[in-house]
């Protein structure tokens, strides 16, 4: 059994991924301690878990790096915390695996699974305050993105902590293995939305493969990094659309203008587009500026929906 947790900080998910372990019936407790301690803060952080396992009568093995060498024993239940800090081990550190962290973490946690009876990750949610500024931030955020959809598609279950309440992205296995498959009645306009990295574009490209399943014909697909308002007019699957209105924002163009053509073009599209709302308000007054548009804009494309859909983890749960 291999369940995922995710959540924010500070949302609750430590004690909930604790307790889920704990009614496993483990003959073996194990915990994995990924935090590599190296300011006061960090020695604060490491002796709060210790006080909250204590008592649970867990083995702790401290893995900073290389979580393929950890071999917890077969009828071990393990819970692994945190792979945020994981994830900054294995980029960060001298010793670790740099541009290529997420590929050997996504080995090592194939290994990890296959070698214990159990085994609970907790993972964070630091996607939906949009992308960082940093080169170094950004690439760490579509590291950790990376490997908690490969874990979702690992996962026998992975649930979202928001304030303490456990909310399952996926439990059983139905079709793709998701709570979101889309029901027969979808069509018209799909909004697609979710974090950075979450993977909202994919999910759009499946569901136009889904509908154009047995056609002739093919959708088109317009990238709104780079894709000309004209084919962005003319496509059927618009990604990362909130990219395209930043471009029309930033050249001084009128954006509610270039969206009132796109939609007289047609309706019929699927749309996925980014989640920034979340975060700390932009100092750049033009930030502030673009994130509240895009909020508006997909409130507008949302009324419009004949479905909405949110990705967390590559997961889509239908959400109207």
């Amino acid at each position: 059994m291999l369940i995922t947790v995710t959540g924010g900080s500070g949302s609750g998910k430590s004690a909930y991924a604790e307790k889920r372990a704990g009614i496993l019936e483990p003959e073996d407790k194990v915990y994995i301690a990924t935090m590599e301690p190296y300011d006061e803060e960090s020695f604060r952080r490491i002796d709060r878990h210790r006080r909250m396992r204590a008592g649970s009568h867990y083995r702790t093995i401290e893995c900073y790096r290389h979580l393929e060498q950890v071999n917890p024993g077969e009828k071990a239940t393990v819970l692994l915390e945190c792979m945020s800090n994981l994830v900054a081990n294995e980029m960060f550190s001298p010793e670790g695996r740099g541009h290529e962290s997420a590929t050997a973490i996504l080995e090592g946690l194939h290994h990890l699974a296959s070698s214990c009876r159990n085994l609970v990750v907790v993972t964070n949610n630091v996607f939906d305050a949009g992308h960082a500024a940093e080169e170094s931030s950004e690439e760490y955020l579509g590291m950790l993105g990376q490997i908690n959809r490969g874990l979702a598609e690992m996962s026998d279950e992975m649930i979202d902590v928001i304030c303490g309440v456990p909310v399952p992205l996926k439990l059983a296995a139905p079709e793709y293995g998701r709570e979101g498959v889309p029901s027969e009645g979808d069509s018209g306009m799909i909004l697609i939305t979710g974090g950075a990295y979450q993977g909202a574009e994919h999910w759009a490209q499946e569901l136009a493969a889904r509908e154009y399943a047995g056609s002739s014909e093919k959708p088109v697909t317009a990238d709104g990094r780079t894709a000309s308002d004209e084919e962005m007019r003319s496509a059927q699957v618009l990604c990362y659309f909130q990219e395209w209105i930043r471009r029309v924002m930033q050249r001084g163009g009128n954006i509610d203008a270039e969206l009132d053509l796109l939609l007289k073009a047609g309706t019929d599209r699927i749309i996925a587009t980014q989640e920034l709302g979340c975060g700390l308000v932009p100092v750049d007054a033009f930030e502030r500026q673009y994130r509240e548009k895009n909020g508006r804009i997909s409130c507008r494309l949302a009324e419009m929906s004949d479905a909405v859909y949110r990705v967390t983890c590559g997961i889509p749960q239908k959400i109207r």
